[in-house]
């Protein structure tokens, strides 16, 4: 009975350790991909260091990604996305003035 207790936290040790590791990984490869440093296909599968050839016309790096996928928004130095001037925005506390408001004609 030892062993085979012995054997299963062996193995299980082993699976989350690779886990672990495969996630960090990703991590190290997604953030890689953000300073734009590879080019990726529409999946995420696939890399490259250029986008020249044949088989990698779907190939595009973060920032052609973020502008194809949402025009009209921009990151900042920090990551974070905001709305080019020309972009129409919602303010969050009139909306909530009108949830809020019990005046019908708001509605």
């Amino acid at each position: 009975m030892e062993i085979q207790a012995s054997i299963l936290n062996n193995f299980s040790h082993h699976i989350w350790t690779r886990f672990f590791n495969a996630g960090y990984c990703v991590a190290f490869v997604q953030n890689l991909y953000r300073e734009d440093i590879f080019y990726a296909d529409k999946h995420f599968v696939h890399y490259s260091t250029n986008n020249n050839g044949e088989n990698k016309k779907e190939f595009e790096n973060f920032s052609d990604r973020f502008q194809r996928l949402f025009p009209g928004y921009h990151l900042d130095s920090t990551m974070h996305i905001r709305a080019d001037p020309g972009t129409v925005t919602l303010n969050l506390k009139e909306l909530m003035k009108l949830f809020l408001s019990k005046d019908e004609a708001l509605w």
